[in-house]
């Protein structure tokens, strides 16, 4: 028992090896391509947080300066309200201010955002 329950911490503990970096031709063909992310979580973070999506930030997943970099071409906004923090008859008004506050962004950054 003791030896399996070692061997389960070991195998726990370890480390998983990092990928090898893509290589010239997998970096010259996705810059090639149309990279589209379907779905990002990023605007709660907008309207409740007044994230700037011009600025390169250390914490959430998503900014402009990050898209370019990655060569992220496109990318959908998720709108979700959160069910424990509004009621349900609260959810399409909400919907509604998260839909704002995209346009607000992309009104901010016309040349990088439609």
């Amino acid at each position: 028992m003791r030896v399996a329950l070692a061997l389960l911490l070991c195998c726990a503990c370890r480390t998983p090896a990092r990928p090898p970096p893509p290589s010239q031709g997998e970096l010259d063909f996705h810059r090639r391509s149309l990279v589209v992310d379907t779905h990002s979580d990023v605007t709660e973070a907008v309207r409740y947080e007044q994230y700037d999506l011009g600025v390169l930030h250390q914490d959430h997943h998503q900014d402009i300066p990050r898209m370019r970099q990655g060569g992220l071409s496109a990318e959908f906004l998720s709108i979700f309200v959160q069910p424990g923090r509004f009621r349900a008859e609260q959810f399409f008004d909400e919907a509604q201010t998260q839909i704002d506050a995209v346009r607000k962004a992309v009104a901010a950054h016309p040349a990088e955002l439609a």
